[in-house]
């Protein structure tokens, strides 16, 4: 797969579209099908296409849009990866979505769940799906969440200005 990094060029949606299908091997009239299938999928309603980088996030929502079915064509490199989840994440977060579900056969998409795990942007639950081998991930947001992100961060702020706790670490 062509990676192209998004932090030297940023490409459109469209081209973003054009080089996974390329990459995924379709040639002639089968790449045209499968780029039409995209663009197609981008027309439903309730459908958004969010581009970060050089990665597509299609978004298929409930009306409220706080159910969201994500699907993702990436051809950045990992790292930007990376950071192009964790911004979609954010941004859907503070959106008003509820709940974000996400499959995908590569298992390297559990170390990118790890991450937003680990910076507390959402609860993640992962299941491997027994007829298809993909990895299913349902990303919730509760309400309590935020207030308990605040008061880790207020500990951690308190541990980084209290001299007398940091002698005892």
């Amino acid at each position: 797969m062509a990676l192209i990094n998004s932090k030297k060029k940023q490409i459109s949606q469209g081209e973003i579209i054009v080089h996974a299908v390329m990459d995924a091997g379709f040639t002639g009239q089968a790449a045209a099908i499968e780029m039409s299938k995209v663009v197609a999928e981008l027309d439903q309603p309730n459908c958004y296409g969010i581009t970060i980088g050089n990665t597509l996030f299609i978004s298929h929502s409930n009306e409220k849009r706080t159910d969201v079915f994500l699907r993702v064509i990436n051809v950045d490199t990992h790292k930007n990866l990376i950071n192009n989840i964790e911004i979609y994440v954010r941004r859907a977060k503070s959106s008003g979505v509820k709940t974000i579900v996400y499959a995908d056969p590569d298992s390297s998409t559990v170390t990118l769940m790890d991450h937003i795990k680990k910076l507390h942007l959402a609860i993640v639950q992962v299941e491997r799906s027994k007829e298809t081998g993909w990895y299913v991930f349902v990303l919730t947001f509760p309400e309590d969440m935020k207030q308990q992100n605040q008061a880790n961060q207020a500990q951690q702020e308190d541990q980084q200005t209290d001299p007398e706790q940091q002698i005892e670490q």
